[in-house]
């Protein structure tokens, strides 16, 4: 990915301008710059509007967003128009991130960087699906509760930690016991190293390596050099 060249911002003018917003900035700003997503955003008269480019292998976002929007009435931005054929989509304003926003008016407990907030409708919107595999949901639990450690300092063996898992759990309890869950849940997080590696080696085939590589190193022999480490600790 270059950036988002000319034409690609004249479009979303266009496609702006034929669904009656009018545009109060000439040069969008820059909002986000990496190998797997270029976003800027258009201050307009229905608020702000956000144009998206991703690479060819993670374009999916539009398309998944639209129909977790119209089919299963999910909360999620909505997007205005897309571009499928180059991989870009208008997208409304739904707000700032959780992060950011437990960070600002909160002493922060938990947070992801991938749903937003709106303080005036108290809505939570959940945003980045280009990613998106069928996959078991306790590796979104174990992603989770790893950026609660991470950005927050939030420790395994605290109450906060428990209850969060337990509040994931406790929607499978007409499935199997609680311990057989907690079972799970303790595999799932040995083989996370596998997980991850598959998802980033995604991510590898998709944009820049080089550029990833100066962000990330070598994310992969991590991933394996955390695998070996559990499977020695088992």
């Amino acid at each position: 990915m270059n950036g988002l060249s000319p034409a690609i911002i004249e479009w979303a003018r266009q496609a702006l301008l034929s669904q009656g917003y009018a545009i109060k900035n000439r040069i969008p700003e820059k909002i986000q710059i990496t190998p797997w997503s270029h976003v800027v955003r258009f201050a307009t008269s229905g608020g702000s509007v956000y144009l998206k480019h991703t690479p060819k292998l993670l374009a999916l976002e539009a398309q998944i967003t639209q129909i977790l929007h119209d089919q299963f009435h999910a909360s999620v931005p909505i997007v205005i128009t897309a571009n499928e054929e180059f991989h870009y989509f208008l997208m409304e304003d739904a707000g700032q991130t959780l992060r950011a926003y437990l960070k600002t008016n909160f002493q922060p407990d938990f947070n992801t960087n991938n749903i937003l907030f709106n303080p005036v409708t108290q809505q939570l919107i959940f945003i980045d699906w280009g990613e998106i595999v069928m996959s078991h949901p306790f590796f979104a639990l174990h992603n989770f509760l790893l950026q609660a450690i991470k950005h927050h300092d939030v420790k395994e063996s605290a109450p906060l930690y428990q209850k969060l898992q337990e509040a994931c759990c406790k929607n499978w309890l007409d499935c199997t016991s609680k311990n057989q869950l907690l079972e799970a849940f303790s595999l799932i997080k040995k083989l996370w190293p596998i997980y991850s590696g598959l998802a980033y080696h995604r991510l590898m085939m998709a944009v820049d390596t080089q550029a990833l590589k100066s962000i990330y190193g070598n994310r992969l022999a991590g991933y394996l050099r955390k695998l070996i480490q559990n499977s020695i600790s088992r």
